[in-house]
């Protein structure tokens, strides 16, 4: 049972809400002559983030929620029963972007480009394979939580409502339906808490987009430059272009890079009907940044 699937409506005042406007996502000039030739992106699964602390960070402040008044005692018992399997076994992937196209530290951890991706909803690229049920609550850009108190106000909400539900529900429902309800309240929570990073990263202006998928179907993998392999989906926007822009960071600005980019941008541009995305949205940039040896 997913979380988000067993949990639709539960989307109360608080919650990471849904966000339209530039998307830049930072991308060495390798990934990105594989975005072009693809034209679609990859969203990673919670265990392959970049920071591990992510995804640590988050269940901390699950586990905090939980151990509030007016709860359903039960969800702790299932959260620290299940805190082990939850990162392997709950299908979250992660398309990450930022709010600001010249960020030093970002070029610095990401590679040379930043790319401006579509701000419209986003879909399981449609040649995954069909079996794969995609049951996001997410399909747009999220603005993520910095604020410790706001993210810890955001899964308490959570928290009392699934706990509410479930004892609207102890009536009537069998043990069974409770055991799964409240194992999904937690991967509910779990996927809120993606939404949600240590103050000490706010200077990223992070927003992403979750997918919560159905786990009945291995996902897609890949070696990362790193050498390290990676469960990956393939997602793309609902309608128009992958992406408008390039923005060429402080070490890409030379003239090979800005053609090569100028091309990738040309053609999402004749793809594209200026009656749906004004022309100028389509453009290439040089970064600001001075570019030190």
């Amino acid at each position: 049972m997913v979380g988000t699937t067993y949990w639709p409506n539960l989307q109360s005042g608080g919650l990471p809400s849904e966000t339209t406007g530039e998307a830049w996502h930072y991308t060495s000039a390798h990934s990105l002559t594989r975005i072009d030739e693809s034209d679609v992106m990859h969203a990673s699964h919670i265990v392959s983030l970049n920071d591990p602390s992510e995804l640590e960070y988050g269940l901390s402040l699950v586990r905090e929620a939980l151990a509030g008044d007016n709860l359903d005692g039960e969800l702790r018992r299932v959260f620290d029963s299940h805190q082990e399997e939850i990162a392997r076994k709950t299908a979250f992937y992660v398309l990450s972007a930022s709010r600001n196209r010249d960020l030093l530290p970002q070029f610095r951890s990401y590679g040379t480009h930043a790319i401006s991706l579509s701000d419209d909803c986003w879909m399981i690229d449609a040649d995954f394979p069909s079996q794969f049920d995609e049951r996001t609550l997410s399909p747009k850009w999220r603005e993520v939580i910095y604020n410790r108190e706001s993210a810890q106000a955001v899964l308490r909400r959570a928290a009392e409502e699934c706990s509410a539900t479930i004892w609207t529900a102890e009536a009537h429902a069998p043990h069974e339906v409770l055991r799964q309800a409240r194992v999904a309240a937690v991967e509910y929570l779990v996927f809120w808490a993606l939404h949600l990073k240590h103050p000490a990263y706010a200077s990223e202006q992070e927003i992403r987009i979750v997918f919560d998928l159905s786990t009945d179907t291995p996902p897609l993998i890949k070696a990362t430059e790193s050498g390290s392999m990676v469960p990956y989906l393939k997602v793309r926007p609902q309608s128009g272009p992958l992406f408008y822009a390039v923005h060429l960071g402080p070490t890409a600005n030379s003239a090979s890079h800005s053609i090569s980019a100028s091309a990738a941008v040309e053609r999402r541009r004749r793809q594209t009907s200026p009656l749906d995305v004004l022309p100028s949205r389509f453009s290439v940039t040089n970064s600001e940044i001075p570019f030190r040896q």
